[in-house]
C-alpha cells in the first residue's frame, strides 16, 4: 500500500494498479502531474515527486518534507519536496 500525500496534507491510500504489484508509470505522472522524480528514503522506501515540481511552482508539500527529512544526515541539504508526491515501496515502483 502507497500514500498520496497533497500539499493541503490531505492523505490517500492506494495500491498499486498492475497485477505484478507495481505502480504503471503512467498512473505515478497522473498523481503527480508530470515526469516523476524518485527521491530514496532509506532501504526499502521512496518518496516519488513532480520532477519539474519547483520549476513550475508547485505547493511546498510540508508533510512529505518533513517524511523524507527524519533522520536526515546534516550534511546533504534538507529535502523541500513540492506538489503532490507518493510514499511508497521501492518494489511498487521498481525501483
Amino acid at each position: 500500500m502507497a500514500t498520496i500525500i497533497k500539499p493541503d496534507g490531505t492523505v490517500t491510500h492506494i495500491y498499486p494498479t498492475a497485477k505484478n504489484g507495481k505502480f504503471k508509470l503512467d498512473h505515478l505522472q497522473g498523481i503527480v502531474g508530470g515526469y516523476i522524480a524518485i527521491v530514496y528514503l532509506d532501504d526499502t522506501r521512496v518518496m516519488v515527486v513532480n520532477e519539474s515540481g519547483h520549476l513550475e511552482g508547485l505547493d511546498p508539500n510540508e508533510v512529505a518534507s518533513e517524511m523524507a527529512n527524519e533522520g536526515h544526515d546534516g550534511f546533504t541539504p534538507p529535502y523541500s519536496l513540492v506538489g503532490t508526491a507518493v510514499y511508497c515501496t521501492r518494489a511498487e515502483v521498481g525501483a
